[in-house]
């Protein structure tokens, strides 16, 4: 057996039955399915056996989460090389035969494989040099801080897969660990282009990651397990150094569900943790910074307001400012919220906004992009347009 696909399911039907087509209609056959049911209420069984043959069901008693639910498809798999999907994904027309094709006659421990927006058939732009020929695949990523990581962008041989499994106890960040403790090694890869995982964007209820104190609790574990890595080598400490930044950041953003007793409390273990000068001088200017910004939400007078950006930040920001005001407004230019509802709010994107919606009162804009050049040329889009505007935009990184 060759590939072992390995899918967590906890979904609707149609998307696992598009997904599972995508498989099955591949010109490339060597291959078994492990499908785990986390605690769905569809009865697979009665869609998939007859029609999906080299499809192995595996049904948890009870929801266990991604992590619990891929080590479970990796322990009974076979196959030489592992691949993993999420249930209301699609793999491009001769998926496997390419990826066979790279790593019949080369010794590659893994791939990395590009994924696509199924709505706009873009590309899913990461920080990788395309043309960096370097085996060891922490060398060919361009940006640390910005990398973005997924398990399904990589085809893994299994038996590397098999050594170290995914945390158990991740709610969140299972990939991040998970990939992390892949990369750190010196395995032999290669980048693959022109073959790719088709992820399905279409769910108005997954715009980025995951918000809440359980976000909080589960950074900092592990921010906790990353900075108790030792590497010797420069680029293993910088990318080491990245995570941690990174756990950071969500534990920053995240504040805004806690009170300031709570925040305390997480600064003093932070600093407990981390047991630096330069983090202690840091996590002081941040959390100083946080009490600022909920204290300028609360003393806001405005009755309008608008936040532009609903991934994670932005849903964040809603949840604490979602009863304050008389009308609140969301834009998104992500094409495939446009026009949807989300938490029983109208997404609109920045033209159909400008064109439809006239705020004549003062009103207050949250920019929640992430990106602090595009905060810039935000409020500009809006400077241009409106006199009434006071604006907040954010600082975590």
């Amino acid at each position: 057996m060759f590939f072992s696909i390995v899918i967590p399911f906890r979904d609707t039907i149609k998307n696992i039955t598009n997904c599972l087509d995508s498989i099955k209609n591949q010109n490339f056959h060597d291959y078994e399915v492990y499908l785990i049911d986390d605690g769905s209420s569809v009865d697979l069984k009665k869609y998939i056996i007859k029609k999906y043959k080299k499809t192995k069901l595996i049904v948890n008693k009870s929801n266990r989460g991604v992590s619990y639910s891929r080590n479970k498809g990796i322990l009974k798999s076979k196959g030489k090389y592992i691949v993993f999907i999420d249930s209301d994904d699609l793999l491009s027309e001769n998926f496997l035969s390419n990826v066979y094709k790279k790593l019949k006659n080369n010794k590659y421990d893994f791939l990395y494989i590009d994924s696509k927006n199924s709505k706009t058939n873009k590309i899913n732009f990461n920080f990788i040099d395309k043309q960096n020929k370097d085996k060891f695949f922490l060398k060919k990523i361009t940006n640390f801080e910005n990398f973005k990581i997924h398990s399904w962008n990589y085809i893994i041989r299994s038996n590397i897969v098999k050594k170290k499994l995914f945390l158990n106890n991740l709610k969140f960040y299972e990939d991040q660990v998970f990939i992390s403790n892949i990369l750190l090694k010196k395995y032999k890869s290669a980048y693959l282009k022109n073959t790719h995982i088709i992820r399905n964007d279409e769910n108005p209820n997954s715009l980025g990651r995951s918000i809440g104190v359980d976000v909080i609790n589960t950074s900092i574990f592990c921010l906790n397990y990353f900075q108790s890595l030792k590497y010797k080598s420069k680029t293993a400490k910088d990318f080491i150094i990245s995570r941690i930044n990174f756990y950071l950041k969500e534990i920053l953003k995240n504040l805004f569900f806690l009170n300031d007793t709570q925040i305390e409390k997480i600064k003093h273990t932070l600093i407990k943790i981390l047991n630096q000068k330069k983090y202690k001088i840091h996590l002081e200017k941040k959390f100083k910074l946080i009490k600022n910004y909920k204290q300028r939400i609360l003393n806001d007078n405005s009755k309008y307001a608008v936040i532009y950006c609903f991934g994670q930040l932005g849903r964040i920001v809603f949840n604490f400012v979602r009863h304050k005001y008389k009308k609140l407004y969301i834009i998104d230019n992500n094409p495939s919220f446009n026009g949807r509802i989300i938490q029983n709010q109208m997404i609109y994107c920045h033209k159909d906004f400008i064109k439809r919606i006239k705020i004549k009162q003062k009103f207050t804009l949250y920019v929640c992009h992430e990106n602090l050049k595009m905060q810039s040329k935000i409020i500009q889009k809006f400077n241009n347009k409106e006199n009434n505007l006071d604006s907040i935009k954010f600082n975590f990184f």
